[in-house]
Parts: C-alpha cells; structure tokens; sequence
C-alpha cells in the first residue's frame, strides 16, 4: 500500500518539528517518537474535527476529509492490525464494534469486500 502522507521533520534545541503539507498538520515533542505520537494524535483529532462540522463543500477541508477516509484512516487500520506492537485489545475492541452494527453497515463492508454478488 502506498503510504498516503508526507511529512517533514526539523529539530532545533527545543525538539523536533513535524510538518505534514497534504493536511497542513504540525506536531512537536522533544523527541522523534513523542512528535510521531502526537502526529498520529493530531491525525485523529483533525478527522473527529472534520466530521463533527458540515466542511464537505469548503476546500481545503473536503480534500482534507477525503484523504483521510479514503487513505490515511484505511492505511492506519491495516498496520495496526499488522503490528506486533498493538494492544492485545485492540482486535477485540474492533470485534465489539464490528458486532453492534447496523444494516447499513454490513452493505458497506460487504461491498467493500465483494467483487459482485452471484445470483
């Protein structure tokens, strides 16, 4: 899978800076791995923000919010169930939520999942 974001690094005496230009995102931290946290932090916060107000016909934040539907929160949840590093409750909370769907979504995981439907 091709990894959908870019992001530019920068440290001066205070840490490092993180820059990601497809999303206009900044985090910093006094190391790498804190600025990283928080970037992925940053990542769902912006997407939560994104989708609790009505942006989908101002640019830049539709393109926003289509890249990280289509890619960035698809890309995330495929390493993550990758990881050897992921809580072990991970996979059981995304059962859970897999469990309490709805119609609507089983229609949208199974198309996803689903060339076609033999008659």
């Amino acid at each position: 899978m091709k990894r959908p974001l870019t992001v530019k690094m920068s440290q001066d005496d205070l840490g490092i800076t993180l820059y990601c230009p497809e999303l206009n995102i900044h985090t910093c931290g006094q190391s790498e791995a804190e600025a990283r946290r928080k970037f992925v932090d940053a990542l769902f916060a912006y997407y939560e923000f994104l989708e609790a107000h009505d942006f989908r016909d101002e640019s830049p934040y539709r393109e926003h919010l289509a890249l990280l539907t289509a890619k960035v929160l698809p890309s995330l949840t495929n390493v993550s169930l990758r990881s050897p590093h992921r809580p072990k409750s991970f996979v059981n909370q995304l059962l859970d939520a897999f469990s309490q769907r709805g119609e609507a979504w089983d229609a949208d995981i199974f198309g996803s999942l689903v060339r076609s439907a033999a008659a």
